[in-house]
């Protein structure tokens, strides 16, 4: 499989060889190719839609779509597009990384800083992931400043210039980091139970690792119930774990014998999560309609 560079720093995925799939979406997809080649970015668009329709799990024509619609700052579809290559392969870092790309375009700086995070070392893009989040978190750190402009010389004005200065974060003296445990695949949510065991979702791997108190690591939980998992939280009472999957929309249960059983479906990608032991109440953040939803759990 190679890549080519598309116009506008996107990216496009041409195949060498015929994809192993139905004859039809492989032609609507040859047929993107080639309109995409000639220029004509809305028939290739079109194919590459077609393509997915008669093949849904075509990452390849989900992504072109993606690329095409970033380079006409169609953001909000692009996402989109890029967003149905992770739910086939949450593993594709190239998918990753454009989906941070297109939150920078969308001023959502923080769910880019997320996205880049997520972008594994063994990756290409990793070290410039890297770079961008230091260039993110840089500009956040920086004073906001406002200008007016008059109308007629399209100059600065020097007397209506106004300075928000965010204030300055204390620093400790004296921090010890160290490395407890290593060998994971794109870690997101970490717990801690009463024992010591660190609990540690995997996001590319799809599965929850163990590290006991004597730092022994083991996969706690995997397979079907685990997609994407990012948040996740202890429920002290029971020893139950609870994830937000965010490639499939739902939150799952883990059981302290590692069984694992969906209480929540139709989320929109659901993120962090709080739970509220008193009440039995779990809230969930949703990154795709920018809400939080209220689960009520049974025990």
């Amino acid at each position: 499989m190679n890549r080519l560079l598309l116009p506008l720093m996107a990216v496009l995925f041409v195949c060498s060889s015929p994809l192993a799939i139905a004859q039809s979406a492989d032609d609507w997809y040859q047929k993107g190719q080639t309109a995409y080649t000639q220029g004509k970015m809305e028939d290739a668009l079109n194919d590459f839609t077609e393509a997915t329709k008669a093949d849904p799990n075509n990452v390849n024509a989900y992504f072109n779509i993606g690329a095409i619609q970033y380079n006409q700052k169609q953001y909000n579809e692009a996402l989109a597009a890029f967003n149905s290559v992770l739910q086939i392969d949450p593993s594709d870092q190239s998918a990753r990384y454009e989906t941070a790309r297109v939150y920078e375009r969308l001023n959502r700086t923080n769910e880019a800083i997320a996205a880049y995070e997520m972008i594994t070392p063994e990756s290409t893009r990793y070290q410039k992931a890297q770079d961008n989040i230091t260039r993110l978190r840089t500009a956040q750190a920086m004073p906001t400043k406002t200008t007016t402009v008059t109308s007629t010389t399209m100059t600065e004005s020097s007397t209506n210039t106004a300075y928000t200065t965010k204030p300055e974060v204390p620093k400790l003296v004296s921090t010890q980091v160290e490395d407890i445990a290593t060998g994971f695949s794109g870690p997101t949510g970490v717990v801690i139970d009463s024992n010591g065991t660190l609990y540690v979702a995997n996001f590319s791997k799809n599965t929850i690792s163990k590290i006991d108190a004597n730092g022994t690591k083991q996969v706690f939980a995997s397979g079907v119930g685990i997609n994407g998992p990012v948040g996740m939280v202890l429920d002290h009472r029971t020893g139950n774990l609870y994830i937000a999957n965010h490639l499939d929309n739902t939150v799952s249960q883990i059981t302290p014998s590692g069984k694992v059983i969906v209480i929540a479906q139709n989320l929109k990608k659901p993120y962090n999560m709080f739970l509220d032991e008193s009440h039995h109440t779990l809230y969930v953040s949703q990154q795709e309609n920018n809400s939080v939803a209220k689960i009520q759990l049974s025990d």
